[in-house]
């Protein structure tokens, strides 16, 4: 059998694409081609849990209830012993792996390299799939999801010198030092780069995009999904300072008097702006050297341009992180009124239920 693996990056329409995976696993089948289910559906997260390193017990792990040395060592155990079981059981040319924590939270070589050992023994051959993300979308994106999930920390865009201090910017968004990590543990020649940018997304689709790279047939038309948009300024500031009052989580256990709120801001493009485009612009330079090597090297384009321009112009020039009075203003009316009106809906199907019981 061969493998294909799917390590993101993160915020590059993994959502979809597992989507597609899991949802055909039967079709797939049928054309051999299987979509792991050892590794939990439908996201694969436990292949990033089972290799991380020893000493940390990040979400990723407390998913699946991992939580010290000794839950670590039984979980590694039974997780090796289900993968060998579904592994020796397939009946499949082709197994596709896809989770995009690898690419974010296996940072060592040693980590990689435990995830190549319980993959090798049952393929010929192993084929790592990395898309990358222009840096400046990357980040905001990043930014956007978390402060969607309850944070509240502000917006900081790096300047050069915090880059260069801080291992955290380089490991995320230094796609030479990712490419020579993954490349070092299954070699160079087995690692196939694709850009996330519709523009040069076949069919302008991840799914498809994924299917033509990789050479696996189309068993069902791809449903273009969007999930999780990203959620920018002035509407993003006010859920960040709404935030600290109105956490995600009580007692553990999701807010229910968060409600919809993000589906609802994300709803009105009025208060979508993308913030300071010369410090994004900025950020997104600090890359281009390393950019320039991942064209050339893994990209075949001998110009050395990774990413095209797409959208960047559209950034405003001047544009504050901070939330002006009357935009703070006209967003509370807009969430109050989305949610008046879901009131008088409600009363208004109770008034006829009250009617056909009298």
């Amino acid at each position: 059998m061969n493998a294909i693996l799917h390590i993101g990056l993160e915020k590059t329409g993994t959502t979809a694409l597992q989507c597609y995976f899991d949802q055909n696993r039967a079709l797939l089948l049928q054309h051999g081609i299987a979509y792991a289910t050892s590794p939990a559906l439908p996201d694969h997260t436990k292949l990033a849990a089972y290799a991380l390193r020893d000493d940390v017990f990040p979400d990723i792990r407390r998913r699946h209830r991992i939580h010290s040395p000794e839950t670590l060592e039984s979980f590694r155990q039974l997780f090796e012993q289900d993968f060998a079981q579904e592994m020796a059981s397939l009946k499949a040319k082709t197994v596709v792996f896809s989770n995009e924590h690898c690419s974010s939270r296996l940072i060592s070589v040693q980590e990689i390299q435990r995830l190549y050992d319980l993959l090798k023994p049952y393929f010929e051959h192993i084929t790592v799939v990395i898309y990358l993300r222009r840096q400046d979308k990357f980040f905001l994106s990043s930014y956007s999801t978390s402060i969607k999930s309850g944070h509240s920390q502000p917006l900081t865009i790096p300047d050069t010198e915090t880059i260069k201090a801080t291992p955290h910017w380089i490991q995320r968004y230094d796609y030479r030092e990712l490419c020579q990590r993954w490349g070092t543990v299954f070699g160079e020649n087995n690692l196939l780069v694709r850009i996330y940018q519709r523009s040069q997304l076949y069919q302008g689709d991840i799914v498809s995009d994924f299917l033509q790279g990789t050479s696996l047939p189309e068993v069902a038309k791809p449903k273009r999904l969007r999930i999780n948009p990203s959620m920018q300024f002035p509407a993003l500031e006010f859920l960040r300072r709404m935030n600290a009052y109105l956490p995600a989580f009580i007692d553990g256990a999701p807010n229910p008097l968060r409600a919809d709120i993000v589906s609802l801001l994300e709803r009105n493009p009025d208060f979508n702006r993308t913030p300071l485009r010369a410090d994004m612009r900025r950020f997104l330079d600090f890359f281009n050297e390393s950019n320039a090597y991942v064209a050339k090297h893994y990209c075949n384009q001998s110009d050395g341009l990774l990413f095209d321009e797409e959208g960047f112009e559209d950034l405003p020039t001047k544009e504050s992180a901070d939330l002006d009075v009357e935009t703070a203003a006209a967003i509370s009316a807009f969430l109050w009124k989305e949610k008046q009106q879901e009131i008088e809906k409600i009363k208004k199907v109770r008034m006829k239920i009250q009617r056909r019981r009298s």
